[in-house]
């Protein structure tokens, strides 16, 4: 007799990517992000926040 098989286990998702703001902007202020047609902007504010714009 064999031992009953245990169900697949699913693979895990991948980590998410991860960009360190310093590589994303090297050394600007803002970054522009292209997604579905549209240009995003990504603004680094004074006070160090950043602004996701379209």
């Amino acid at each position: 007799m064999t031992a009953p098989s245990l169900p697949e286990r699913p693979e895990p998702p991948p980590a998410p990517r991860s960009v360190s703001s310093e590589e994303l902007f090297q050394g600007q202020r803002m970054a522009c992000i292209h997604h579905d047609g549209k240009v995003y902007r990504l603004l680094l504010t004074r006070n160090n926040k950043l602004i996701l714009q379209r």
